[in-house]
């Protein structure tokens, strides 16, 4: 559809698909939700050894299939964002609809690189802004934006569209995979933050 609407430069079909199949894997028709750090952290730490789970998972028999992230998910009024920030994270996909590594739809077009996903990104943003700043979810590549994408992509323009279309320049990634090896044993998380804990000291070079 994409490809057919960039050939003759008529949008109304995937402008209509886009409305029709992406809308509803969204948060408030993409107006987005707020959601505490506390939940996305034990989003994350579910997917750690038993030893290293957080009190509220390690009670559970299989905290993989237990663990509810929208159970006990109050109502977040903007004031109240407004008031502590770094307590909240506004989302636009839903997180229980997300790929198997927490990724949006927004993420698989970067992830290929081409001209064509590109364009039907930029597509997306203009119907869902606040897509831009989604990031993925799991302990692997947790914090990954699209705008982290882009650059490892070494896509300038791309970089510069999405800069200014609003992307958060910083995000912080503190998923496994972008940490050091000898660092990767000592991770851990804390409720009152949303980034990784991790032992100072490392052999890194890189």
């Amino acid at each position: 559809m994409m490809k057919r609407a960039v050939q003759n430069k008529q949008y109304a079909e995937i402008d209509h698909a886009i409305k029709t199949k992406v809308e509803p894997f969204l948060y408030n028709r993409g107006k987005g939700r707020y959601i505490p750090i506390s939940h996305l952290v034990l989003l994350r730490n579910k997917e750690r050894p038993r030893h290293k789970l957080l009190p509220p998972l390690r009670g559970m028999e299989n905290p993989d299939e237990e663990f509810d992230v929208e159970k006990d998910w109050p109502a977040v009024t903007q004031e109240e964002y407004d008031a502590n920030p770094s307590g909240y994270r506004e989302l636009c996909w839903d997180l229980k609809e997300r790929g198997a590594v927490g990724e949006t739809i927004l993420h698989l077009c970067l992830l290929n690189a081409t001209s064509l996903l590109a364009d039907l990104a930029k597509r997306l943003l203009r119907f869902y802004p606040k897509l831009i700043n989604d990031i993925y979810m799991s302990d692997e590549y947790y914090g990954e934006s699209v705008l982290h994408m882009t650059i490892v992509n070494e896509d300038p323009t791309m970089v510069k569209f999405l800069l200014d279309a609003g992307a958060d320049y910083h995000e912080r990634c503190c998923g496994n995979f972008m940490c050091p090896e000898d660092q990767k044993a000592s991770r851990s998380d804390s409720l009152d933050h949303e980034w990784v804990n991790v032992q100072r000291d490392t052999n890194y070079v890189g």
